[in-house]
């Protein structure tokens, strides 16, 4: 595996798009770890979020939920990795301006966190302060 990382890190040293760097690994942790591998989740997860930096907003809504999907098959719905990707995904609405759609995400987000972390924790907190952030606009 850290030969993998290695010929990653080339690839990006050499100017390939991260995102396709993202899509290398994650074919790669698949084939050696199986889709429900935290390796694996990680990099379908990164190919989303290196879109949306990378400025292919077209992306970067297909790639997530793409990612959801494979995680709440893989996983399970009550995961912390599928809370951060609903959160994800609500940020993407949220800057689309699609707010009760993000809205929606978010609270998916707020429901998986109070769940697995309990009422008092600081990521439960970040999600209540997102989706106030939403409120605010509205």
């Amino acid at each position: 595996m850290a030969d993998t990382k290695y010929n990653m890190m080339a690839l990006l040293r050499q100017g390939a798009p991260a995102a396709r760097v993202f899509v290398d690994c994650e074919k790669i942790y698949a084939q050696v770890h199986g889709h429900s591998h935290s390796e694996t989740l990680r990099a379908a997860q990164n190919i989303g979020n290196t879109y949306k930096e990378e400025g292919h907003s077209e992306n970067v809504l297909l790639q997530l939920l793409k990612s959801l999907e494979i995680q709440i098959r893989e996983i399970g719905h009550e995961d912390l990795t599928v809370a951060a990707s609903y959160a994800s995904i609500g940020s993407v609405y949220q800057e689309q301006g699609k707010l009760e759609q993000a809205l929606e995400y978010y609270r998916k987000d707020l429901e998986i966190k109070i769940q697995v972390l309990g009422h008092e924790h600081t990521d439960v907190a970040t999600s209540k302060y997102n989706m106030a952030i939403v409120h605010e606009v509205q």
